[in-house]
C-alpha cells in the first residue's frame, strides 16, 4: 500500500482490509495501515512501539513494515490479558 493518510482511506477499502485480516492465514503478513485500520489504532502509535519496544514483531524489507497475523494476534491477547488481570487485581 503505497503512503497514504488511513482517514484518506475509503470506507470500503477499510472494510475489505479489516475482512482480509480476518479470513488470512496466520502466516499472512500485511503491511501497517492494515494493522492500525484493523485495531482502530494509530500508524504513529505502532511506530512508537516499533521504536521504543513492546509492539508486535514486525519485519522491515526495505522501507515496508510487515506483521505476520499471528505474531499481531499473539500480541494484542497478551495485552489484553495482561490489562484483565491487572484490573482484577487491584479490584
Amino acid at each position: 500500500m503505497a503512503k497514504v493518510k488511513i482517514s484518506e482511506i475509503p470506507f470500503e477499502q477499510k472494510l475489505a482490509l479489516r475482512n482480509a485480516f480476518s479470513n488470512a492465514k496466520e502466516q499472512t503478513e500485511f503491511e501497517q495501515e492494515t494493522i492500525a485500520i484493523y485495531y482502530g489504532i494509530s500508524l504513529s502509535l505502532l511506530q512508537q512501539w516499533r521504536c521504543n519496544g513492546g509492539g508486535p514483531k514486525f519485519k522491515k524489507i526495505g522501507r515496508t513494515i510487515l506483521y505476520q497475523k499471528s505474531d499481531v494476534l499473539d500480541f494484542f491477547k497478551q495485552k489484553y490479558e495482561n490489562t484483565s488481570q491487572y484490573q482484577r487485581k487491584a479490584s
